[in-house]
């Protein structure tokens, strides 16, 4: 059996470089974990989510499901109020959370990922609650037309529950990402030489 070196490979392994042949150091590099993965992956979601629900209304009456019993791509203040607006700030949230990726990457950025978050959350809060407290605010006009309990639940569901449940989650682990404060891990060597 060969005698072991103190880095842990045998004499021979060690010393078996042919003469004249240029030895490879073996580098190790410090690889620390970050969330920058994660936080381009949840942003992706954001903006598709987001644009889900933000033209869920208008683009919804082309596929036969109405909501609120108007045409494809109507115009009206519970359009514009209730699911564009949400939804276009939650696609911005999302593109501000791509343009910190290269931040989370170094562990920094932790404030704008966290103000991002919480927007995020804000959106969701509003495709929720929307069109619930709209009839309050507006007497006169109602967010979904009379139907069915099953369809009238597939209204809410699609329209507002859905995307703003996901956006509450989603804004959640990004505002935890944010606040979180990273304990210094031991970093684990990474060897390019096998």
């Amino acid at each position: 059996m060969a005698d072991r070196h103190p880095e842990g490979t045998s004499l021979i392994e060690h010393d078996a470089v042919p003469p004249g042949a240029a030895s490879v150091p073996d580098i190790a590099l410090m690889a620390s974990p970050g969330p920058a993965g994660r936080v381009a992956f949840v942003a992706i979601l954001v903006a598709v989510v987001g644009a889900w629900g933000g033209s869920g209304a208008f683009a919804g009456p082309a596929t036969r499901f109405s909501a609120d019993g108007t045409s494809a791509w109507h115009w009206n203040m519970a359009h514009a109020l209730l699911w564009l607006v949400p939804g276009a700030a939650a696609v911005l949230s999302a593109f501000a959370l791509l343009a910190l990726v290269p931040s989370t990457r170094r562990d920094r950025g932790r404030v704008g990922t966290a103000a991002a978050g919480v927007a995020v959350v804000v959106c969701g809060a509003r495709f929720v609650i929307g069109p619930v407290a709209w009839p309050a605010l507006h007497p006169s006009t109602a967010v979904f037309t009379p139907a069915s309990p099953l369809r009238a639940l597939a209204y809410r569901a699609v329209y507002s529950l859905g995307p703003g449940s996901v956006l509450l989650a989603l804004g959640g682990m990004v505002l935890a990402w944010g606040l979180r404060r990273r304990a210094p891990s031991p970093a684990r060597p990474v060897s390019l030489v096998t």
